[in-house]
């Protein structure tokens, strides 16, 4: 099974993920790929290390909606929600990485793999955020299973930013929705959503099933780093 990032086969569905039991979790690769910390550094300070700050917490959220609106199943790691790192723990047998980020703990019945909830309280908000897409993926089957033909993409103004538009017909009720990205880490990205009535099911802050808010203004802006999930009825 391919790590952090990708899919495989359950029988006949898909399913999607960002990070599985071993290699490094998806908190910890965004650590080491922003340069936050090296592979080989020893952490002196494991809360410090765990509290993300605001560059990570934003690829976690956009990592997580890319994540929730794909089709097919999705399976995401114990800790994922807040980020958790992976240490290696300090115990009674003798270990020259003790301190170090582990990419592969499957061997280790200790601390470096247990859930410490202090640091998900420290990162609620990244917590709260795959609860918002938890309920919105629940709630709108759109997201989980709907005819490929259904699907249209769409570029954005910068190499790294494009979304696409879904059509369906749930209880009753047709909506179209809309998943814009811009994985571009310091430009900001220009959409221009066909006619209004648009509301905000996810952004980069907050995301649940009920709209957040109306879309005032054509195009829309998406900082750098960042998502968004519109619905039109």
């Amino acid at each position: 099974m391919k790590k952090n990032g990708g899919q495989f086969n359950r029988g006949s569905h898909t399913v999607n993920y960002l990070e599985s039991h071993d290699d490094h979790t998806f908190g910890d690769f965004i650590r080491i790929g922003l340069r936050d910390v090296k592979p080989d550094q020893v952490i002196t300070r494991l809360d410090e290390h765990a509290r993300l700050n605001e560059r990570q917490k934003r690829l976690n959220k956009l990592g997580a909606l890319i994540l929730f609106t794909s089709q097919g199943g999705v399976m995401i790691a114990e800790g994922q929600e807040y980020g958790r790192s992976k240490v290696i723990a300090k115990t009674d047998a003798p270990d020259e990485q003790v301190g170090r980020i582990d990419h592969n703990s499957y061997d280790k019945d200790n601390e470096t793999n247990w859930l410490n909830f202090e640091h998900a309280a420290m990162n609620s908000d990244l917590v709260d955020y795959y609860k918002g897409l938890i309920a919105l993926r629940k709630k709108h089957t759109v997201f989980r299973s709907i005819e490929p033909a259904e699907i249209h993409f769409l570029d954005g103004n910068n190499a790294f930013a494009f979304g696409f538009s879904m059509t369906a017909t749930e209880a009753g009720k047709t909506r179209t929705y809309l998943v814009l990205l811009n994985a571009h880490k310091e430009s900001v990205a220009q959409f221009k959503p066909d006619g209004t009535g648009w509301v905000v099911l996810a952004d980069e802050n907050k995301a649940g099933a009920e709209p957040l808010y109306e879309v005032q203004q054509s195009p829309v802006n998406l900082n750098p780093s960042s998502g968004l999930v519109l619905m039109r009825e």
